[in-house]
């Protein structure tokens, strides 16, 4: 009997030990004014307010504006429905520190009844750090998310077995591919032509054991294949990541169909500019504008001034000129009489113009010899070369803005792009504005307001200026975020360094349209032919008037029908042709339906989208 009452005695006790000692915090207090009648170490730990500051406070005292509502209405639940005896979760509510810091807190409380009052015991539990690290994990998802969705590459995941993990929007643009399809199938299977299956299957094998690859973390360029079984070019980077447990391989691909279409346009071109300019019957001369030192000549000049072509490279165009025309530059580009290396005299019509020659300014002269000649035939006023194609693989930025905060978080390549050092830089929205190309600042804003007040996807080109001055063209994607009462918070997206790819095309369209004024304003009869018919492609307005044809009545028919030659003579020029490339200088007759004209002929073999051609120039002979 004794032991049970020093039991009993000692009851209240242990329960105050329990209630000073819990770790978490736990408050009484009273359910109809809230009034706080006792507090723990750790409540007063929590809220940073001392003790007996806690018991003259209310339990509201302790709340985030906005809170109180919510606690009254779960006293009242409490106290209607809770079983006496209990603790009772009644969710999570913010409360706000001493110091002023917010605090997110899963509150537990039950009713203690005595000699009819009723009183609350509530215990809370503090998730403010297990929220913001859950807040965290979800905005790393979401850009990763977005990255992945909104990449200009196909990006792809795949397992140590060669499964296909992740499979990104464009990857299913480019490979024919639908994700649902793809992920879970062996890449090898979905876009690998199967002659390089077995390699594939040893390269994963090989890191596997050795950890090295024969194309990890290094650019290649390779076939790829869609759904339909084509082929088509493809770069591709891949990057082994590699935890504690496990392996995956990421595979960045872009497209190069289109790139590849457009370097072999470019050799064509250079070829059929190179074509111009050796086979060219006419001497052609390059130089300084300003030490008139010659930097390169053709065929014909070295045939016609009796130098070698190492032999011009020491000379410059006063050399080739007679004392009588050696005062003036002026004089010696129009040109009245020059000195072939023999000594021989002769006159000559100069056409120059200006030109950039590897990377510099450059004039190019084309001579024509009237002594023997009633005029000139040729005048090509081009030889230079394009620049090779922009740089193979891109680079892609990652951004994401916080409209309400105007907080603006940049990855490190995105930086780089900017030409800033990662992460030197807070950026804001203003700050972005601030290096957006002054001409395209309007646009950008445009395009941004649309987005946050329609919440649709964008997508556009804008100009940035780095801070050496330098401009770079950048293609930006990205798409709005949405809380859940779909209210646009803020955009994320990725931006492409696309400044090569621009250049170069504007580069082309240059190129193309010099070409097409050479060829068009040439003093020589010059035409396009297909090799295997004879048919002509396009000639210039000099054909038509040495010919006395209209073009419609040129284009599409054969030397042979419209009776330039006769089918004997275009069969041994062929076969000249074939074996040599070229025909330079022979002498022809043809008939330009009146009468037959002694001709001097020279040709090239070139190829023209894909089709083997003729680039002919004819001289007439004077008699």
């Amino acid at each position: 009997m004794a032991d049970r009452k020093d039991g009993v005695a000692t009851a209240p006790a242990f329960h105050r030990f329990l209630f000073e000692a819990n770790p978490q915090p736990m408050w009484v207090f009273d359910p109809l004014t809230l009034a706080i009648l006792d507090a723990n170490a750790s409540a007063a730990a929590h809220s940073g307010y001392p003790r007996d500051a806690l018991l003259r406070m209310r339990m509201t005292d302790l709340l985030a504006p906005g809170e109180e509502e919510a606690v009254r209405e779960a006293v009242a639940r409490t106290l209607r429905d809770a079983p006496a005896g209990r603790m009772t979760d009644v969710g999570t509510h913010r409360h706000r520190r001493q110091n002023g810091r917010p605090a997110d807190v899963e509150m537990s409380w039950g009713v203690v009844r005595s000699e009819g009052n009723a009183t609350i015991l509530a215990l809370g539990h503090d998730v403010t750090e297990r929220n913001f690290a859950e807040q965290a994990l979800w905005a790393s998802e979401a850009q990763m998310r977005a990255i992945l969705e909104n990449a200009l590459d196909a990006i792809v995941l795949i397992d140590a077995r060669g499964f296909v993990l992740s499979w990104n929007p464009r990857a299913e643009a480019v490979f024919g591919w639908p994700r649902a399809e793809a992920v879970g199938r062996r890449m090898s299977e979905l876009i690998v032509p199967p002659r390089y299956r077995e390699a594939h299957d040893r390269g994963i094998s090989r890191y596997l054991q050795t950890g090295e690859g024969p194309i990890l973390n290094r650019p290649v360029e390779l076939s790829a294949l869609r759904r339909d079984g084509s082929e088509f070019p493809v770069a591709l980077r891949v990057t082994a990541l590699r935890d504690s447990d496990r392996v995956v391989f990421c595979a960045f691909v872009e497209d190069i169909s289109e790139r590849k279409r457009h370097e072999e346009a470019v050799i064509a071109s250079e070829r059929r500019y190179r074509a111009l300019f050796e086979g060219n019957p006419l001497p052609i001369l390059l130089y300084e504008p300003d030490t008139l030192r010659i930097l390169a000549v053709n065929a014909a000049a070295v045939r016609h001034y009796g130098y070698s072509e190492w032999e011009f490279r020491d000379r410059s165009l006063p050399d080739l000129w007679t004392i009588e025309d050696a005062d003036g530059r002026a004089e010696g580009e129009r040109g009245t009489r020059h000195l072939s290396k023999g000594g021989r005299v002769f006159d000559v019509e100069v056409t120059a113009q200006a030109i950039e020659y590897a990377g510099r300014p450059a004039r190019i002269a084309v001579v024509q010899d009237v002594t023997e000649r009633k005029q000139a035939q040729d005048r090509v006023a081009r030889a230079e070369r394009l620049l090779s194609a922009a740089q193979r693989i891109t680079h892609i930025g990652s951004w994401q803005w916080e409209v309400g905060a105007d907080q603006v978080t940049w990855s490190d390549e995105l930086y780089r792009i900017y030409g800033l050092a990662p992460q030197e830089t807070p950026m804001t929205y203003p700050g972005f504005l601030a290096r957006v190309h002054p001409d395209d600042v309007e646009a950008v804003q445009a395009r941004v307001s649309e987005a946050i007040a329609d919440g649709r996807a964008f997508d556009f080109d804008e100009r940035i200026v780095r801070p050496d001055g330098s401009v770079r063209t950048l293609r930006s994607r990205g798409e709005p975020l949405v809380d859940a009462g779909g209210r646009v918070t803020g955009l994320i997206g990725t931006c492409l360094d696309v400044t090569e790819r621009r250049q170069e095309e504007e580069r082309q369209r240059q190129a193309e349209e010099r070409f097409e004024k050479a060829f068009r304003s040439s003093p020589a009869a010059t035409a396009i032919l297909t090799l295997a018919e004879g048919r002509f492609v396009d000639v210039n307005d000099a054909f038509l008037r040495l010919t006395g044809r209209k073009r419609d009545d040129v284009i599409g028919h054969t030397s042979v029908e419209l009776g330039v030659f006769d089918a004997e003579t275009r069969a041994r020029l062929v076969q000249v042709l074939e074996r040599e490339g070229m025909v330079r200088g022979r002498p022809l007759t043809f008939n330009d339906g009146e009468k037959d004209r002694a001709i001097l002929f020279s040709a090239q073999l070139i190829e023209l989208a894909g089709q083997r051609c003729v680039l002919a120039q004819s001289d007439e002979v004077l008699r």
